[in-house]
């Protein structure tokens, strides 16, 4: 399988080691975010070009205030969005990783062993992840670790599916070097679903 080589990787991959998932939260998901964002910095400005009809505030303090705002709006926008795309998930042969963007300048990286996966669910909510085909993916562990959760990933079923597979696989004994997904779809890259072919061979999209 092509899944482990030089198109994409992680910190801490293995050499050897395939990857069969890897997506960010889908784009369509922040769709309210952005609204949300940009109705408050319309409202905002509208508030300001309101003050100005007063004389409570010169015309340069106006543009003033106004120019901050919108500074503000910007950033906050833009952190939004960081927090938002930079969450990576990946599904290997062997394990998930879960790489969590908190802001600017924090990022949580965690790990789960496929041999400790007790439980999957996928579950879209709502009208626009119905439609769009998107939605959070749980993942029930063993023991005393802590659940994981994909959140916002495209395909949630088939994501779900090929854990489940390869959580089964790894219980069943099944050596790490002949892991791969049974179902119809051999990997989910990049939100692409690549199909088994019949020689077994996907090439990964740039």
């Amino acid at each position: 399988m092509p899944h482990s080589g030089t198109l994409i990787n992680f910190p801490g991959q293995e050499s050897d080691e395939q990857i069969f998932i890897y997506i960010r939260r889908y784009p369509v998901a922040f769709l309210p975010a952005a609204v949300l964002t940009l109705l408050v910095t319309g409202l905002g400005l509208a508030v300001i070009a309101l003050l100005g009809i007063g004389t409570l505030f010169s015309q340069s303090e106006l543009i003033l205030i106004g120019s901050a705002f919108l500074l503000f709006m910007m950033l906050f926008g833009l952190i939004e969005f960081i927090d938002f795309y930079f969450d990576l998930h990946i599904v290997t042969d062997r394990r998930l990783v879960d790489i969590d963007q908190h802001r600017l300048f924090n990022r949580t990286v965690s790990e789960l062993l496929l041999d400790d996966i007790q439980d999957v669910k996928a579950k879209s909510k709502g009208i626009l992840a119905t439609f769009f085909d998107f939605g959070d993916v749980m993942i029930q562990t063993a023991g005393t670790q802590a659940n994981f959760e994909f959140t916002d990933v495209h395909h949630p079923n088939e994501v779900a599916a090929i854990i489940i597979d390869l959580s089964d696989q790894t219980q069943r004994g099944v050596p790490i070097a002949d892991r791969h997904p049974e179902g119809p779809i051999a990997a989910i890259i990049n939100d692409v679903m690549l199909p088994h072919t019949a020689d077994h061979e996907n090439e990964l999209p740039t």
